[in-house]
């Protein structure tokens, strides 16, 4: 009992000493962010128009998985 004890009280120190770790390292290593430049957003005119849509396909389709259904009818 006072083995087992031991070994969940190593195991806890092991993950909080892992967490503490990983929490400081990425709080010093975090580089400075370079603020990205605006975009200017201009107003434009709206229009309705049709618009083409193009299907190609190119090779072909395999399903990762098959599932088998089965039909139930109840009543009569």
């Amino acid at each position: 009992m006072r083995l087992r004890t031991s070994v969940v009280a190593i195991v806890v120190i092991v993950i909080a000493g892992g967490g503490v770790f990983a929490v400081t390292r990425k709080a010093s290593q975090r580089p400075q962010q370079a603020q990205a430049p605006s975009v200017p957003v201009v107003a434009g005119t709206v229009s309705t128009q049709d618009v083409p849509i193009y299907l190609r396909g190119i090779g072909t389709v395999i399903a990762y998985i098959l599932v088998a259904t089965k039909e139930e009818q109840f009543g009569a």
